[in-house]
C-alpha cells in the first residue's frame, strides 16, 4: 500500500518514475515562491487573468504543483494536474484533483477545455513528433 494521499489518483499503475536525485535537483532549482511569481507572471502574460474562471484547466508535467497554485491564485475553479511522480505530486498543498500518469496517455473520462505545458515536454522520451502527437491528442 502506498502513503500517498488518496487526493492523487494513478492511472498507470508501475509507470510512475522515481529519480530522487533528479526531483531533488527539481527542488533546488529556484524555490517554490520564485516558481510560484514566474507561473503567475508568465499566466498573466498569456492572458489568463481574462478567461473564465470555470473552465477545466488540466496542467500537464505539473510536478510539485506550483503552476496549479498559480493557477487557483488566479481564480480557477476546476484544475487538475498530472505528473509521473507521486513523490513530487505529494508536494502539492491545494484543492486540484491530481494524477499519477504518462501524458501521451490521459485517461480523463472527458475532454477538458484546457491543457497547459510550463515545462516536462523535455521528458518525452520521444518528443518529435510521435510523443508531442500523443501528448496533445
Amino acid at each position: 500500500m502506498n502513503s500517498v494521499p488518496s487526493k492523487i489518483i494513478y492511472w498507470h499503475d508501475g509507470s510512475e518514475c522515481c529519480d530522487k536525485i533528479w526531483e531533488a535537483a527539481y527542488r533546488r532549482f529556484e524555490t517554490p515562491l520564485q516558481e510560484l511569481k514566474k507561473f503567475q507572471k508568465r499566466l498573466t502574460q498569456l492572458g489568463l487573468s481574462a478567461w473564465d474562471k470555470d473552465l477545466d484547466v488540466v496542467e500537464l508535467f505539473c510536478g510539485q504543483g506550483t503552476g496549479l497554485i498559480a493557477l487557483e491564485k488566479m481564480g480557477f475553479k476546476s484544475i487538475s494536474g498530472v505528473d509521473l511522480s507521486p513523490h513530487l505530486l505529494e508536494q502539492y498543498q491545494g484543492a486540484a484533483k491530481l494524477y499519477v500518469g504518462d501524458c501521451r496517455d490521459l485517461k480523463f473520462d472527458n475532454s477538458r477545455d484546457v491543457l497547459i505545458v510550463q515545462g516536462g515536454l523535455h521528458h518525452l522520451p520521444v518528443l518529435l513528433p510521435t510523443d508531442l502527437e500523443q501528448t496533445l491528442q
